[in-house]
């Protein structure tokens, strides 16, 4: 009895050593299915971005046209802070830039006006005169007198002088009234104003109660109706499909000092430069200001970013396969052996976003045209992991629409994207 109750005891013993040992052992890991893309190239939407300086097209020294002591010079800024006008400072056409002591003028014009109204007193009373002496030739020669008086008669004499001192009188006041134009002229010149309709200043010569020629330069202005943006197109892109689609093209222009402005020109010339690089001469006009206040912001010398819209050729993958390491982004790549299929990391350098796809950057990149990569699910995937290709979707060839930066360096300017392809 106890043998039996012995060996019961030690097959219970060793039931329960065989339940928890089965207990402890793993099920075999299923090989998950996941979806499968090839790397493609495609044709890209991009912003290719120049930098340039803008060049006055006319430039204006400003003059009185009579000399004497300045007495006011165009103010700005506010109450607490106003200054003289000076570089970069917006002027319009009929603004006054400054104004000359007009006192001397102001006599001269005075006398001028004075001199003209005893002319004009001397030539009416001298008319009278001239009439009072033809009314003492009777209306019908007598029949003891000849038709025509000879010239040493007394009457014919004295209508000459009158007939003479009427001509001098009105040479008198022809010659007052040019006196009093050039002094009215002369006044009007004691204020100088702006000629143009959009001006910056570019450099002032002179101060408040300085004398001043006729004809020194007071201010220089450079005139903003019309200007030119010289763009620095790099060796890099010249003969190539950038450079010829520069020639003729519209380009938009913008500028750290107007966030969320441009402005439009046109090129309308291209000039060699030094080391293989040229110059596209971009004309803009007042039509391709889009509002007021950028086109007071602008002024010679200022760095401007020309753009134009061309394409380029790209491997890309979706967003989707890219998975983020403590080594950097990474695409699981699959590889075919036989019916056995498994995955291994390959680091990629992005560029772009272009939609649900990213730019994978050649050569910085271990990745390559034709390689097919997991698109989902991809969490959990480790090198060597078997998997099932559930399906294979082929990525077609076609332009996409941008939504995200890439920058590449083009020599001195830069190429680049930009939000949907606008900048």
């Amino acid at each position: 009895m106890r043998s039996a109750n012995s060996l019961r005891q030690v097959l219970c013993f060793l039931a329960a050593v065989a339940w928890m040992g089965g207990c402890g052992k793993d099920e075999p890991r299923q090989p998950p299915s996941v979806k499968v893309v090839s790397v493609r190239q495609r044709s890209l939407p991009t912003v290719l971005r120049l930098s340039g300086v803008v060049k006055p097209v006319r430039s204006l020294d400003l003059a009185f046209g009579v000399g004497g002591r300045i007495k006011h010079v165009r103010m700005v800024g506010g109450p607490e802070d106003q200054r003289p006008i000076g570089l970069g400072d917006g002027l319009g056409k009929g603004l006054i830039v400054a104004m000359l002591d007009e006192a001397p003028y102001q006599r001269a014009r005075d006398i001028a006006a004075a001199s003209l109204r005893a002319a004009q007193h001397r030539l009416a009373s001298t008319e009278a005169a001239a009439a009072l002496a033809g009314l003492r030739l009777p209306a019908t020669a007598p029949a003891s007198l000849p038709a025509t008086l000879p010239a040493t008669h007394p009457i014919s004499l004295s209508a000459d002088r009158a007939q003479a001192d009427v001509l001098a009188a009105r040479q008198e006041v022809l010659a007052c009234e040019l006196r009093l134009k050039q002094a009215e002229d002369e006044l009007a010149a004691t204020v100088l104003g702006c000629p143009v309709d959009d001006a910056t200043v570019l450099e002032r010569f002179v101060e408040r109660d300085q004398w001043v020629q006729a004809g020194a330069p007071v201010v220089r202005v450079a005139d903003l109706s019309t200007v030119r943006v010289d763009v620095h197109v790099p060796g890099t892109i010249v003969g190539g499909p950038e450079f010829s689609k520069l020639k003729g093209s519209a380009l938009r222009l913008v500028a750290d000092a107007w966030p969320g402005r441009a402005v439009e020109g046109r090129v309308t010339g291209m000039v060699a430069g030094d080391d293989g690089a040229w110059i596209a001469q971009v004309l803009v006009t007042n039509e391709g200001f889009d509002d007021g206040p950028v086109r007071s912001r602008l002024m010679p010398s200022m760095r401007m970013t020309g753009m134009i819209g061309s394409e380029k050729r790209a491997m890309t993958v979706p967003l989707s396969a890219v998975s983020s390491t403590s080594d950097g982004d990474v695409v699981w790549r699959v590889t075919q052996q036989g019916a056995k299929a498994t995955v291994k990391a390959s680091r990629v350098a992005l560029g772009g976003v272009w939609g649900d796809q990213v730019e994978v950057l050649d050569g910085r990149s271990e990745l390559k045209l034709a390689d097919r990569i997991v698109v989902a699910p991809t969490a959990g995937l480790r090198d060597g992991d078997e998997v099932v290709v559930k399906d294979t979707g082929g990525e077609e060839d076609v332009p996409t629409t941008q939504s995200g930066p890439a920058t590449t360096q083009a020599g001195p300017a830069t190429a680049a994207t930009t939000q949907g392809g606008q900048p």
